[in-house]
């Protein structure tokens, strides 16, 4: 009869593990850490320090960027330690009753993680002080007259905590940890060796954010998931920041790290989930919180369709809707739908709609032309806001620069439907110009909208008239 395994994810132990291949590419104890030479050297030494003399480790503290390590370093302690290990995020820990929870469940000499430590609640982190000196969890029972203060001894533990935003932290709960450690860039040697070693490892094997409002409804998504399955979240960048936290591990490590219940009865909980594609869609890249957007593996930036892909995409669409459509009818369709296959086909559509009233059996260019015009839709695929954008910074403004606030207050828009809506396109077209002194329209925005182009000044600078024209 074989062995019973270990809890999974509760024992952590220096050797390996059949499931510990599958499971990750993270290295498993520090003679397989690449790189950060000087932190592995001095943690060797006082984790040797602690399992000769029987004693937990003083707590550490990993500062760094990002995608450093310091999740896998927390692992390696407990692995190299032979103890439990443990793992939540300070904006996981809202009440003093969930850290509570958290550490009167450990034992003795296990590893508490708190990843993103700058982000506890301040009443949490007044709790944290006399467990990590005294080992000692000092709570108030009660409210009121009746209330009363409880001591509860700890096991002696370790905590690691990790940070990316050193600065953040309190000087209190900073000068508690007895082993700070920062994590430095890598050298592209050393990056060279972590590739490889993944490859090895893997033998080559390569609902919307606003939606996911709480913790729990990301559970429901990830724990129905079949293995190998994907999730798709669009507009991954408006994700709760709290709902994000939980999506780390998610992503990593394929487990769910919950708070159930409340008060001192709340418990930590992991969920094993099976190996599941997330894939993620953001009109807004720079939203992306750094942490999340590098745990993506493979990062793709779509550009805008070519017109003879658009072509095509119209064609089809035509085919399904059962419209007749000739090829220069498609091409006007394609060249006005601003580089984006939805817009062609709501151009579509509409075309179709006007085709339909005048009952013509075939879209031609002619056709087309007529329906778009009617839609206010020009030849390059502007529509109303887009020649109004281009005709107040060339009438009221000179041709630029002109800041975004501005604009936005005088076209009564706000600035986020500018610079998503309005602006990329007409930037790709090469309309307008960001300087950092605001916005420029080119010459070839004032030959599109058949305004007099103003004089440049003898540095090549837009919106300066010259003094016959002033």
């Amino acid at each position: 009869m074989s062995k019973p395994k270990p809890p999974t994810n509760t024992l952590l132990t220096p050797e390996k593990r059949a499931e510990d291949v599958d499971q990750t590419i993270r290295p498993l104890s520090l003679s397989e850490f690449i790189g950060q030479r000087a932190a592995r050297a001095n943690m060797q030494v006082f984790i040797e320090a602690a399992r000769k003399t029987g004693q937990a480790l003083d707590h550490v503290l990993f500062v760094g960027p990002p995608g450093l390590g310091k999740t896998t370093l927390a692992q390696i302690v407990a692995r190299e330690l032979g103890v439990n290990f443990r793992s939540t995020s300070g904006p996981v820990i809202a009440k003093a009753g969930d850290l509570a929870a958290q550490l009167t469940n450990l034992e003795e000499r296990d590893v508490l993680f708190i990843d993103e430590i700058h982000r506890l609640n301040p009443a949490v982190e007044e709790i944290l002080y006399p467990a990590m000196e005294d080992y000692q969890l000092d709570l108030i029972i009660g409210e009121g007259p009746a209330a009363r203060s409880v001591k509860i001894e700890l096991p002696k533990f370790t905590l690691v905590g990790a940070t990316t935003r050193a600065g953040l932290l309190t000087t209190p709960l900073r000068d508690r940890f007895g082993i700070p450690i920062r994590l430095e860039f890598y050298e592209i040697d050393e990056l060279e060796q972590i590739v490889a070693r993944g490859a090895r490892v893997l033998g080559f094997r390569s609902t919307s954010g606003p939606v996911i409002a709480k913790a729990g409804d990301l559970a429901a998504q990830l724990t129905n998931l079949e293995e190998r399955d994907v999730l798709f979240i669009d507009e991954i960048h408006r994700l709760n920041p709290a709902v994000e936290e939980i999506l780390y591990p998610a992503m990593e490590d394929y487990q769910l790290d919950l708070i159930i219940g409340e008060g001192p009865a709340a418990r930590s909980v992991k969920i094993e989930l099976p190996k599941f594609t997330l894939v993620g869609a953001t009109t807004r890249a720079g939203l992306l919180t750094t942490p999340l957007r590098d745990r993506f593996g493979i990062p793709i930036r779509l550009e805008f369709y070519e017109i003879d892909e658009l072509e095509q995409i119209v064609a089809r669409g035509a085919r399904v809707l059962g419209l007749g459509m000739s090829a220069e009818g498609a091409n006007e369709i394609a060249r006005r739908a601003r580089g984006t296959p939805r817009i062609a086909g709501r151009l579509l559509r509409r075309v179709r709609d006007f085709a339909v009233v005048a009952e013509a059996e075939t879209v031609t260019r002619a056709i087309a032309d007529r329906a778009l015009q009617l839609l206010d839709v020009d030849g390059a695929g502007l529509d109303v806001m887009d020649r109004k954008y281009l005709s107040l910074i060339a009438r009221s403004f000179g041709g630029g620069p002109v800041g975004i606030e501005t604009i936005g207050a005088a076209l009564s828009e706000p600035r986020d439907a500018i610079e998503d809506i309005i602006e990329p396109y007409l930037i790709q077209r090469g309309f307008v110009q960001r300087t950092p002194r605001g916005r420029v329209l080119t010459r070839h925005a004032y030959r599109h909208m058949g305004f007099a182009e103003p004089a440049r000044d003898p540095n090549g600078q837009f919106g300066f008239f010259s003094e016959g024209e002033a």
